[in-house]
């Protein structure tokens, strides 16, 4: 935990206090500390102190954040922009607006996929539930009254009392499959890409969304997009993007436009490549950069929306289905007995 990079929000929240603070003139040292006193999470305190001491010691704040191990390399970039150019407040405001959209992004992913996991872990419970606990008490009921099951209840009994009898392995088998799972996530995470085509897509186009943030923070303070691109490039992309991004740097020393190399490399639909030149030829290329990635996050919103809206009903009727053909196997022979009793 002590060598693990500080997340969006602690991040966001850093920079958004930072930018206050500088703005009314405090050295950055001395506005850690303050920021540190009023932090309840210790860990996270010791690292604003550590930073602030060695400010004292002579290091820049850029050095000093870089050093410290916590951040990525885009904030220890960016605050050395500022304290170069004069414009810290600017940089810290502009990494806290990049860094809360970028927390808000994962939350959202996080609260769309939550509902749809613990929904299928409900009825999954109530399936094996129904297996192990309630079809043997219709095999008992079937026993008093001299019936006999059918076939397909016998075989569903069959398995209930097999997962009954083995339930500890069982459990064992979802845990090793759970962690499997985990494993191939993980995976894909590291290599940057991913065999399911709809994550892929996604992942895809989040790298497009916070590498047009990256370029338009690098231009609005001051770089060009040349050295924007050098910054962006160094931050932690898929491998589809990353790729995309290799391209756009190889056309551009080639002799290319930034505008006709970002349309060859594929990053960017053809609709905001468009945009891009419009606002390159007009000098306005960080606030289209900017809208750009506002309206990547808006599409990726709607592609992950899209996604969950096939899996939710899907997972509902097939475990459904499965609920119900096991209550139907047992109450349809139940209902013919009866019947013939009356």
């Amino acid at each position: 935990m002590k060598n693990m990079m500080l997340s969006s929000g602690r991040i966001a929240y850093l920079s958004s206090q930072m930018a206050l603070i500088v703005r009314s003139g405090l050295a950055p040292g001395p506005a850690l500390n303050i920021i540190a006193d009023e932090e309840k999470d210790s860990d996270f305190a010791e690292i604003l102190q550590g930073i602030s001491a060695r400010i004292d010691e002579g290091l820049y704040l850029f050095e000093a954040v870089k050093e410290s191990g916590r951040f990525p390399k885009l904030v220890g970039d960016m605050i050395r922009l500022g304290e170069e150019t004069g414009y810290l407040e600017e940089s810290f405001t502009m990494l806290a607006n990049y860094y809360d959209r970028e927390r808000r992004m994962k939350e959202y992913l996080r609260g769309a996929l939550t509902y749809p996991a613990v929904l299928g872990g409900i009825m999954l419970c109530v399936i094996l539930v129904l297996l192990i606990k309630v079809m043997p008490m219709f095999r008992s009921v079937y026993d008093q009254i001299g019936g006999q099951m059918s076939g397909l209840a016998e075989g569903i009994l069959s398995v209930g009392v097999f997962l009954g009898t083995h339930i500890f392995g069982f459990a064992a088998a979802i845990l090793i499959i759970a962690l499997c799972i985990a494993l191939v996530a993980m995976y894909d995470q590291k290599k940057g890409t991913s065999m399911i085509p709809a994550v892929r897509r996604i992942r895809r186009k989040m790298g497009a969304s916070r590498f047009a943030a990256a370029l338009s923070m690098g231009v609005s303070s001051g770089l060009g997009l040349e050295e924007s691109l050098e910054m962006a490039s160094e931050m932690d992309f898929d491998r589809d993007t990353r790729r995309g991004i290799d391209m756009v740097r190889e056309e551009i020393a080639s002799g290319e436009t930034f505008t006709d190399a970002l349309e060859k490399s594929g990053l960017f639909p053809q609709m905001y490549c468009r945009m891009l030149a419009l606002g390159y030829k007009a000098g306005s290329i960080d606030s289209v950069l900017n809208d750009v990635s506002q309206q990547l996050d808006e599409a990726l919103a709607g592609d992950i929306e899209s996604v969950i809206a096939k899996v939710e009903p899907t997972l509902v009727i097939v475990l459904s289905l499965v609920t119900g053909l096991i209550l139907l196997s047992v109450m349809l022979p139940m209902m013919n007995i009866m019947s013939s009793i009356g």
